[in-house]
């Protein structure tokens, strides 16, 4: 079969699978009324906002407090509320053609990344069994599932620390934290990454590097939390999460504990 007709039907089977509707999970509801509560000018982190479960029989809602996902992808779900006037189909459809955009956009990189470490990749080859990987259809163009893009942060900062380009790892990092928090958990590998690639001769350069970084990733947060920040309670629903999460480190750590205290 000719390249491109292998790429044409690679691309059909991608398309395909965000047409399916998101029966596996119901985070897309989640995600459209969240975006239709910030929308309305409430703060989920602190306010009180309705969650409707969609694709439920009977169909069922509840008032909640909390917001389990950082501020940038409030953001995200409040703008893609706006685009889509509110719609839920398509909101739910424009959500999942963003996340196909954003998984060719992390194949790439992923790419980039493979190709820098391990020389020439065929090109070709790499995308097609990169993107045809069952849980990538499954949970990011099926579901809705949104991982692939604090992942794109955590790989474009693996690839800019690979060049050690610092300046760039850093508000890469607070960008991927602060989509979902679960890039916080490897940073202190990036911190040790930095720490062992300090030579005399590069020193001054990484130091300012390094600084330049840290202010990058401040602006980045202040611009992120100004609309939701209100105390430690934005964080309410994270801790709540990871006291329930049976696989959770943090879980496990606090039922060992708690019988202490």
């Amino acid at each position: 079969m000719p390249p491109h007709n292998i790429i044409l039907l690679v691309f059909v089977f991608l398309i395909a699978a965000v047409l399916v509707v998101p029966v596996g999970s119901s985070d897309t509801s989640y995600y459209f009324h969240s975006g239709k509560a910030l929308s309305e000018g409430k703060n989920p982190y602190a306010e009180k906002w309705v969650l409707k479960k969609d694709f439920v029989y009977p169909a069922a809602s509840e008032e909640i407090v909390g917001f389990s996902y950082g501020p940038i992808i409030a953001a995200l779900f409040k703008l893609n509320y706006r685009i889509t006037h509110g719609n839920l189909v398509w909101f739910i459809l424009a959500w999942k053609i963003f996340m196909f955009v954003s998984l060719v956009v992390f194949v790439d990189i992923t790419y980039q990344l493979a190709r820098a470490v391990a020389g020439p990749i065929h090109k070709r080859n790499f995308f097609i069994a990169f993107a045809l990987h069952p849980i990538f259809i499954f949970e990011w163009l099926t579901n809705g599932h949104f991982d692939v893009l604090w992942m794109i942060a955590v790989v474009g900062a693996i690839l800019a620390a690979h060049y050690k380009k610092w300046w760039i790892v850093i508000p890469a990092l607070a960008i991927g934290v602060w989509i979902k928090f679960i890039p916080a958990i490897i940073s202190p590998l990036f911190v040790l990454w930095w720490w062992q690639s300090i030579t005399r001769d590069n020193a001054k350069r990484q130091l300012a590097e390094t600084l330049v970084g840290v202010l990058l990733s401040a602006l980045v947060t202040i611009a992120a939390w100004y609309p939701y920040w209100r105390g430690s309670i934005v964080f309410h629903a994270l801790v709540i999460q990871t006291k329930l999460a049976s696989v959770s480190l943090f879980a496990a750590l606090y039922y060992s504990l708690k019988q202490l205290f």
